[in-house]
């Protein structure tokens, strides 16, 4: 098990504003937070049952196989949850949020209850649900409203979707590239509309580079579709720079299709002087054309 990379509760929030606090999931956040971020990038399938939950589950099934990445020690992973109020600090408050989570989970799956969501898959899609952890299992059906649930972020130091860098030839005597070392990345930044306009995100992104920093890493990568000019702007206000490295059309789950494609967009951890790449001056180790995974 990796540490807790965060305190249990982080409270946060704009000046002047709404109170916010943010923290890591738990196993449980999982169905909410997969129901927010289904709504916000993917609102043409919630009048399709079936479809709606598929796209729940695979969402689900992602953050599960990044868990197990971490075990394994290949880096750390954390889904980022914020939520609307102050955090809870003494026992009674830390209880009351145990309470409203399970009276949201047991309304969610009564049948006339407001918030019911049916999470029974219609025929032939049944076995959808079952590579669903037995703890993911125990929030299902829970929408992110009942919960105070008003954005996520995905954060993780695997490195996998950080463009490679190229091989110089005459520096590095090949052709070919190399996997980059040392980043976070961040990804599925969701917000409810809502709950917009309140600094949520940008909150979630100062998590994001706190946990950055407490990893080690040097800097902090994501994708962005330049033509979504909300979050480009809100990116680039926060100090990331255009790295002028676009997706390869084998990545088609970021989301972007020619000519739509998304730039990775980069910021320095702060205080972290820049090093050499951990490919530099060794990447005659790797094959012609090797890429990273």
């Amino acid at each position: 098990m990796q540490p807790a990379p965060l305190p249990a509760r982080v409270s946060c929030g704009e000046e002047g504003g709404a109170p916010l606090h943010i923290r890591a999931a738990e196993l449980r956040d999982y169905w909410p937070a997969a129901d927010l971020h289904t709504r916000v990038f993917s609102p043409d399938t919630e009048s399709d049952r079936g479809k709606s939950l598929s796209m729940r589950v695979d969402r689900i099934i992602a953050l599960q196989i990044n868990d197990r990445i971490a075990r394994e020690g290949t880096g750390s992973s954390v889904l980022l949850l914020a939520f609307d109020g102050e955090a809870p600090g003494t026992p009674e408050e830390r209880a009351a949020a145990e309470a409203a989570f399970a009276a949201a989970a047991a309304a969610a799956q009564t049948p006339g209850s407001p918030s019911y969501l049916s999470t029974a898959f219609p025929n032939p899609m049944w076995w959808l649900a079952r590579p669903l952890g037995p703890a993911v299992r125990s929030g299902m059906g829970v929408a992110a409203e009942s919960v105070g649930l008003v954005g996520v972020a995905a954060v993780d130091s695997f490195c996998d979707l950080v463009p490679p860098r190229e091989m110089d030839p005459g520096r590095d005597g090949a052709f070919g590239w190399y996997r980059r070392e040392g980043y976070a990345y961040v990804s599925n930044v969701a917000v409810l509309p809502t709950a917009r306009r309140r600094g949520v995100a940008r909150q979630l992104m100062a998590a994001a580079e706190a946990l950055a920093a407490e990893w080690g890493c040097k800097a902090v990568g994501l994708h962005c579709n330049p033509k979504k000019t909300a979050p480009w702007a809100l990116y680039r206000s926060l100090g990331y720079r255009d790295s002028g490295v676009v997706e390869p059309w084998i990545m088609p789950y970021l989301q972007g299709r020619p000519p739509d494609r998304c730039s990775f967009l980069v910021k320095r951890v702060q205080g972290c002087l820049p090093q050499p790449e951990a490919g530099a001056g060794t990447a005659g180790r790797a094959g012609a054309g090797q890429a990273g995974r």
